[in-house]
């Protein structure tokens, strides 16, 4: 399965709000963006990114 996205902003904000990002000194914070983008690269395609990801499907009965 592909996690399909148009941008990385969702992730990017969720980032910062979970992680409390804000709370880095803003040099710092424009390190991680710089890495983030750098790192997502590979994933990057014409409609935005997609991240391969796997999926696990399960049954069991007692």
């Amino acid at each position: 399965m592909n996690w399909n996205m148009q941008s990385l902003d969702p992730v990017m904000n969720g980032c910062w709000d979970w992680g409390n990002l804000n709370l880095f000194p803003e040099n710092k914070q424009n390190d991680i963006k710089k890495d983030v983008f750098k790192n997502c690269e590979p994933f990057k395609t014409e409609n935005g990114y997609s991240f391969p990801h796997s999926a696990m499907i399960g049954y069991a009965e007692k």
